[in-house]
């Protein structure tokens, strides 16, 4: 994989997770501010269905929390329009006894019968006004419920509200967040590419120019630098590399060349006294030892010219 897929594959992932994340925190806080308010819109109906209609406002009733109702007639939920007393055309009430016997079940969309658990009937037998809010399933679909006791065993009233407007507010919500992460990835990938490009174009030059030495041995190679970034620098610093190698290949050469030409001289000394070394039965023995002289002389100019080609070396 080559470094600017990387760069996209990362910029995209980290735009998805801020998108995501951001989402559910939006989805989680929608979710809960609409719960608040159908909790809050079935206390604002329990309180009114449990108020006689010409007492609407008595005193010590108080916001967000279920009034007193003492004993309800089951007159309380006939006869009553929930739409006009809960604003919401979707809603069910219902009086139980403290053994949890149904007496009367009031719904706008047919008979809706709400069902009692073992919670329900601990609240309706409860000596104290008691109250719990808990999701039921009802045909055709979720409803989020109230119980509010009326105290001192006299039963209860249930109050439910259909979750069907807000399931299909946050299933718009769900599908608006997946769709604005797609979008967003995408973006991310464009300008993921764009950047990438840019970043990475300077090393595709410098990997080809690194290739091209490495196959044809020439150090005559300029890699274009642009910028005074990283790439940049590292587009200068090989172009000195190259260069500070030219150079050193050049001092190579010519040391070669030099060692070459101070070393032929001993060279062709030491081949002619070897030479005449071959007709010493003709030589004086003075001549034998001036020539056995010029041998040790010219071997020690030759040990000296071959350790200062090594200390060069070195």
């Amino acid at each position: 994989m080559s470094l600017r897929i990387k760069i996209v594959l990362a910029l995209v992932a980290l735009s998805a997770t801020a998108t995501m994340a951001i989402g559910f925190f939006s989805y989680r806080t929608t979710a809960k501010v609409l719960s608040e308010q159908i909790d809050q819109s079935l206390v604002a109906t329990a309180n009114r269905l449990s108020q006689p209609r010409n007492d609407r406002n008595r005193p010590g009733d108080r916001p967000g929390q279920p009034s007193s109702r003492g004993d309800l007639p089951i007159e309380a939920i006939q006869g009553r329009s929930l739409a006009q007393v809960a604003g919401n055309i979707d809603s069910a009430a219902q009086l139980i006894r403290s053994d949890g016997v149904v007496l009367g079940t009031q719904g706008l969309s047919g008979s809706v019968t709400l069902p009692v658990d073992d919670t329900d009937l601990a609240i309706a037998s409860s000596s104290s006004a008691e109250s719990a809010f808990r999701t039921v399933t009802i045909e055709p679909g979720n409803y989020r419920m109230l119980t509010a006791g009326n105290g001192k065993g006299r039963g209860a009233l249930q109050v439910a509200r259909s979750l069907a407007e807000n399931e299909a507010l946050l299933a718009t919500l769900r599908a608006r967040i997946v769709l604005a992460a797609a979008f967003v990835m995408a973006i991310a990938a464009a300008l993921g590419w764009i950047i990438a490009r840019q970043v990475t174009l300077r090393l595709v030059r410098l990997t080809s120019a690194a290739e091209r030495v490495t196959e044809t041995g020439s150090l005559e190679v300029q890699v274009p630098v642009s910028g005074s970034d990283e790439t940049g620098r590292l587009g200068t610093a090989f172009n000195e590399m190259l260069a500070a190698l030219s150079r050193s290949k050049g001092d190579q050469q010519r040391l070669v060349q030099d060692a070459g030409h101070e070393l032929r001289t001993p060279l062709t000394s030491l081949r002619t006294n070897v030479f005449t070394l071959r007709r010493s039965e003709e030589l004086s023995a003075d001549q034998r030892s001036q020539l056995l002289t010029d041998l040790e002389g010219e071997t020690e100019e030759l040990t000296r010219l071959i350790n200062e080609v090594v200390e060069l070396a070195t």
